[in-house]
């Protein structure tokens, strides 16, 4: 349920208590063959409607939210209180002994199983469209990449001028996969010649874009 409803980030105070609760529940079920059964019993009949009680209250907080699956969730719960509810008035003669009344409890967590399981595979579905969605938004930025590789390729010379009494050696490497800064030379004759290195802004296509510009303005006043 905190998983479900994501209640960490819902509300820290309300994910604690339903921690202490499932370890309460826990531990309830690994010790209480060793209590007395009306110990035990007393037990279960307190716990259990302020458990109910605090997942309704959690998936009315999601739904408000706006979390579509904590709707389905609200409902199942509702469905235990309404199971509880209705034993509960049985045991004590307001209403007269019936299958519903008697098996409250048991129906209600019938219905709960079934709202569930509807609720995970609507979860299941929905995070298999995110997943689709975030693989379609890789493709695009992968193509993005391409197209600032392809870009910046160009940007830089092909080969290195051939100077008088000089040796040119050059190593490019971007800090990311693609960046916008370049360098250019521009040979007056063999004798002298100019180095340009431009440090642009930013990374990917849009830096890739600049210093294109950048260049095509230098080789016009060049």
């Amino acid at each position: 349920s905190r998983e479900f409803l994501q209640l960490r980030s819902l509300n820290r105070l309300l994910d604690r208590w339903v921690s202490f609760l499932a370890l309460f529940c826990l531990s309830g079920s690994a010790f209480g063959a060793f209590l007395r059964y009306d110990i035990a019993a007393l037990t279960l009949n307190i716990s259990s409607p302020v458990v109910a009680l605090t997942m309704a209250w959690s998936g009315v907080l999601s739904a408000r939210r706006g979390r579509p699956q904590s709707r389905i969730f609200l409902s199942a719960w509702i469905a235990v209180l309404i199971g509880m509810f209705l034993e509960f008035v049985t045991k004590f003669a307001v209403l007269p002994m019936s299958t519903l009344g008697r098996f409250g409890i048991q129906i209600g967590t019938l219905a709960e199983v079934i709202l569930f399981s509807i609720a995970l595979g609507r979860r299941i579905r929905t995070l298999a469209e995110e997943k689709a969605r975030s693989e379609d938004r890789l493709q695009m930025l992968e193509k993005d990449l391409e197209l600032a590789r392809t870009i910046q390729r160009r940007i830089l010379p092909s080969g290195l001028p051939d100077i008088e009494r000089a040796q040119l050696h050059v190593h490019y490497q971007p800090l990311h996969m693609v960046g916008g800064d370049f360098y250019d030379f521009h040979v007056q004759d063999k004798g002298r010649f100019g180095i340009l290195i431009a440090d642009v802004t930013g990374h990917g296509v849009g830096a890739a874009l600049d210093s294109s510009t950048v260049k095509i303005a230098f080789r016009n006043e060049a």
